[in-house]
């Protein structure tokens, strides 16, 4: 994986895992921007800053700029992720993959069916402790 986008990136945590797990880059988007300098410390005592970016603002606005990336990873309450996903689906290469998690296993079959209709098929979907993920690549 070359770059990364981390979607309410928060403190940062997805978006250095990502360099430390090998990614060449990573950039998060957050609207909170205390959260953002909390991130870039957090990238800073990681020894990944300067693979990891921060940027305060919307995402629906800027995902779509920063795109084309292999892997957006999105750990935000569903109702936003269905808000994004035009904009998810414009950040992400086609063949790529988005991982949206911070979902909760109820709403698993509130969000499936909101996938294929914005370009994305099921490749993978992980449940635990109530909570649920799925990992979903963009159709080329």
């Amino acid at each position: 994986v070359d770059r990364v986008l981390d979607v309410g990136a928060g403190t940062g945590i997805l978006s250095i895992a990502a360099v430390r797990l090998g990614a060449a880059r990573a950039t998060g988007i957050e609207i909170d921007a205390e959260a953002n300098v909390v991130a870039v410390r957090n990238a800073e005592q990681n020894g990944v800053s300067a693979a990891c970016q921060f940027l305060d603002g919307d995402a629906a606005l800027l995902a779509p700029l920063l795109g084309p990336v292999d892997l957006l990873l999105s750990n935000i309450l569903r109702n936003v992720n269905v808000t994004l996903l035009p904009a998810i689906h414009d950040a992400v290469a086609p063949g790529g993959v988005a991982i949206f998690s911070g979902m909760e296993e109820g709403e698993a079959q509130l969000f499936r069916p909101v996938l294929a209709p914005a370009g994305f098929v099921v490749e993978d979907e992980v449940l635990d402790a109530g909570w649920w993920a799925v990992a979903a690549r963009r159709v080329p």
